[in-house]
């Protein structure tokens, strides 16, 4: 009888802290899009609500077409991303800066690429856009 597993247990644990690390991206990039909508949610309810005065609407309708704004640009990166092979990416804008969170190493020649995506969807200037890797433990 074989009594020594090492080889099967050894390729499953490599394979098993790929799929995990394929699992977390997943999932950031499930709670960002669930986070976007949180956000919108909120920003909905707070303009619907009677008890706020008209100043206070009009800011939270300004913060509402900002964030549908940052958010039709994130697509349309991660979109135009995806049409030129960069499949594994979450784009997140905020109003001074992107970031792009790649789930692997980036090459610098793809980075220039990504880069160029980036300015031209967003119209920020390069020292605004972020290439990070995403890591499972902290971003």
């Amino acid at each position: 009888a074989n009594t020594d597993n090492t080889g099967n247990t050894g390729i499953l644990s490599v394979n098993s802290i790929s799929d995990n690390v394929d699992v977390s991206f997943e999932n950031f990039k499930i709670s960002k899009a669930k986070s976007n909508l949180e956000i919108i949610d909120q920003l909905e309810k707070t303009i619907s609500s009677p008890t706020i005065s008209q100043e206070v609407k009009d800011r939270f309708e300004e913060l509402l077409v900002t964030k549908n704004k940052q958010i039709q640009m994130e697509n349309s990166v991660e979109l135009m991303l995806k049409s030129k092979g960069y499949d594994n990416f979450v784009c997140i804008i905020s109003s001074n800066n992107v970031s792009i969170i790649a789930n692997r190493d980036i090459e610098k020649a793809d980075a220039l690429k990504i880069l160029d995506v980036v300015i031209s969807e967003t119209k920020f200037d390069a020292q605004q856009i972020k290439i990070v890797k995403f890591n499972n433990k902290e971003l």
